[in-house]
């Protein structure tokens, strides 16, 4: 492949004999250099992709592949022909040739996307040291996963795992959130009053997390103050489930841990993931419009875009030892992706699953008791390998 400009490949394609035209990614519209096959594969835990090139027509080939650079290509004789691409926006050129003259030629533009996921063998693992959970609102799974204004969460999903039929605890907002974080809806049905209405002493996640010696922070946008009970503007107190905690401690973590979030871009979210100091839980909620409450799907996929995708190049993520849940409060099927480094890439759950499943599974990544319903809820560990 020495010497061969992109002009060069063009002519001799061309001229080569007929290979089937079956690309993964497909080339631009219009490409004249459909000649091999180029199959995608497993992500490395470097976020390298492993790709096998597909011959057809050239008996006993060898197949060279020069990524980027056609003056260093890499061969392979031996079919399959298995290349390692970093991760990254890459042009890549093959040759497949034989001793007899048999050519075919074909070129790629195309993204080799680092997955956050099938990075890590959950196996080896004892458990996550930290978990971030980020709560959207009011979608059903169709709306988002698949939707073509929510791309970014579409694509988390594919790349990670996704469970098709999560179902709410009750109606309306706020039930589910005290359902997800203590095992019950405590009595807080059909209605979504701030406190000091349906505020209660059960044990919750929060009070698990750093009575057990971790540390728990809410983040939440739009919040003016530490623990506010009082809705207001693009906050509310429904969507924030530890102001209604009153039991041992609760309303003292409260005021030290329920914390603004500040912005996408700046704030104590942020400010935390660039210094990788996220803490044990992390309970993450956008204002009632990012969330997806009273703006589009399309924002609160923006969103979360910008404030999952820092997550995701942060130290803590990058370190090994974190796991991500974005899920939705209800609307029956909800819509989820579950992201670590050992969840299996791809992986779709159709299975009944629900808030009390979750919970059951953050809990035993922190290696906690089970809390309520979370005790006989299935766990999602096996089913997406975390």
């Amino acid at each position: 492949m020495r010497g061969l400009s992109v002009r060069n490949i063009a002519v001799l394609a061309a001229g080569a004999i007929g290979l089937t035209a079956c690309l993964s990614p497909t080339p631009p519209a219009g490409s004249a250099l459909q000649h091999l096959q180029l199959v995608t594969g497993t992500t490395n835990p470097d976020g390298s992709t492993n790709i096998t090139i597909k011959v057809t027509g050239v008996p006993s080939a060898t197949v060279a592949l020069a990524i980027d650079n056609l003056n260093a290509p890499k061969t392979d004789a031996t079919a399959p022909y298995t290349f390692t691409v970093p991760a990254g926006a890459h042009h890549l050129y093959a040759k497949a040739a034989n001793g007899s003259g048999v050519l075919a030629l074909d070129e790629w533009s195309f993204p080799i996307v680092a997955s956050p996921c099938g990075r890590k063998n959950y196996a080896s693992m004892a458990g996550y040291n930290h978990v971030v959970v980020v709560v959207m609102e009011n979608k059903t799974y169709s709306s988002v996963i698949g939707d073509p204004t929510a791309p970014y969460l579409t694509g988390l999903a594919a790349q990670c795992g996704t469970a098709t039929n999560w179902s709410a605890a009750s109606a309306p907002s706020r039930p589910n959130y005290i359902a997800m974080t203590s095992g019950a809806t405590q009595g807080c049905e059909g209605s979504n009053a701030d406190p000091p209405s349906c505020q209660t002493t059960a044990n919750n996640i929060f009070r698990q997390v750093i009575g057990s010696g971790g540390t728990a922070k809410s983040y939440i946008e739009g919040m003016t103050s530490n623990c506010q009970y009082a809705s207001s503007g693009v906050y509310a107190t429904k969507h924030n489930p530890w102001p209604y905690y009153v039991g041992p401690n609760d309303q003292q973590y409260c005021q030290q841990f329920d914390i603004p979030l500040g912005t996408a871009t700046s704030g104590a979210l942020i400010n935390d993931i660039n210094a990788g100091a996220l803490p044990t839980l992390s309970y993450i909620v956008p204002d009632l419009c990012n969330d997806t409450h009273d703006c589009s799907v399309a924002t609160g996929d923006a969103w979360l875009q910008t404030v999952v995708g820092k997550i995701l190049s942060g130290p803590n993520y990058t370190a090994g030892d974190t796991a991500v849940v974005v899920m939705y409060d209800e609307y029956t099927p909800l819509p989820n992706v579950w992201i670590a480094p050992s969840a299996t890439p791809g992986t779709i759950f159709s299975g009944a699953t629900s808030h009390y499943a979750f919970l059951r599974t953050v809990e035993e990544w922190l290696r906690l008791p089970l809390l309520g319903q979370a005790a006989t809820s299935p766990s999602m560990h096996t089913i997406f390998n975390i």
